[in-house]
């Protein structure tokens, strides 16, 4: 009788032994799951976050480019704006001068050759000027940040 409890103590403990090995192949086979799982999740995430870096990066490029191109112009604006001064100053002076110089002569300046185109041009760089002057200081804010 010794020898079958022997025995079935023997028995038990492979059984036992078989069943501990069974339920590690099964922890084994979730984990190897999950890690696939996980796999795939990880490379749509991966190839997700290629695609929005590609386009984050493309518009960080456009807005370097951009904030290039608004400084050339910013510089650009002022250059005019200071020669638009000048102009102002000399259609001011030659305006006066011809409209003493035509009433002196009883003729209206405007009679006067190039004059009206002068006016016309002169008020076109005026309108154009004002707008400038109203948006420099938005667009200078706008080339700091950049």
């Amino acid at each position: 009788m010794k020898k079958v409890q022997k025995l079935w103590a023997e028995l038990s403990a492979k059984v036992q032994e078989s069943t501990e090995l069974s339920e590690e192949v099964k922890v084994d086979l979730s984990l190897i799951d999950d890690v696939q799982r996980i796999s795939d999740t990880t490379v749509q995430l991966d190839n997700r976050f290629a695609n929005v870096y590609s386009e984050f990066y493309k518009q960080w490029q456009k807005t370097v480019t951009l904030g290039r191109d608004l400084e050339e112009s910013y510089i650009e604006m002022n250059d005019y704006l200071e020669f638009y001064n000048e102009v102002e100053r000399d259609v001011t002076r030659i305006s006066e001068k011809v409209g003493q110089q035509a009433r002196e002569l009883g003729i209206d300046p405007m009679s006067i050759k190039g004059i009206k185109e002068m006016l016309k041009a002169y008020e076109n760089m005026e309108d154009n000027a004002i707008q400038a002057k109203q948006r420099l200081g938005d667009v200078e804010r706008v080339i700091k940040v950049l």
